[in-house]
């Protein structure tokens, strides 16, 4: 299953250490695995089912941000990718 836009930037971001933190709106959902959990790392998928990309990231914590509007994410180091179809660019090959 080809990766989506948003995943691509999240694993390329990540991989080329510009993007260390992810949002998401703060609904019942997402706040109920968030508040007062600690992990040491989270999954990322690309859809549901079988197949899909995962993306497995080392997890720092979270925080609100802009007036409790947003719950952001901060992320570390790619622990795993399965499913992954983005070409990564060599290290040396930074735009």
């Amino acid at each position: 299953m080809k990766t989506s836009s948003a995943m691509e930037l999240m694993i390329t971001g990540l991989e080329r250490e510009e993007k260390r933190e992810e949002y998401r709106t703060p609904k019942r959902w997402i706040l109920s695995r968030l508040e007062g959990k600690k992990y040491g790392s989270v999954e990322f998928c690309n859809g549901h089912g079988k197949g899909v990309p995962v993306v497995t990231l080392e997890y720092l914590g979270w925080r609100y941000g802009t007036g409790r509007k947003v719950a952001v994410i901060h992320m570390g180091r790619i622990l795993s990718k399965i499913n992954d179809q983005v070409e990564l660019p060599a290290p040396d090959q930074k735009s």
